[in-house]
């Protein structure tokens, strides 16, 4: 899949490009179409320990939160997640700086558009 450009590690230990201190922290990006609005991004904190990461996502532009720990939140039909949601993120072509993960947890972005 990363030979195709539909899959990228975003942070892992073994990536030397991996700003974070956390061995058990991983990341990556799904891109499983051409479709922008296809493109999710995963991360997961096993650590025992808040973690703080530096990421770029793998485009520009507005990314809904569709689920942690404490919630998932569809967009419509299915939901009400939108791009007023407090927990959207506004990316830019810099990496999103200082992103925290809670201890022990998960969280799904989903491309929203630009």
């Amino acid at each position: 899949p990363e030979a195709e450009g539909t899959f990228a590690w975003l942070a892992g230990p073994w990536l030397e490009s991996s700003a974070c201190d956390a061995p058990n922290v991983v990341g990556w990006a799904a891109m499983p179409s051409d479709d922008p609005a296809s493109h999710l991004v995963v991360l997961l904190n096993l650590e025992a320990r808040e973690v703080s990461l530096e990421l770029r996502f793998p485009r520009p532009g507005l990314w809904l939160r569709l689920a942690d720990l404490e919630r998932v939140e569809d967009i419509p039909p299915h939901g009400t997640n939108g791009p007023d949601d407090p927990l959207a993120l506004r990316v830019t072509d810099e990496p999103l700086r200082d992103h925290r993960l809670p201890p022990l947890s998960g969280q799904v972005y989903k491309f929203h558009g630009p």
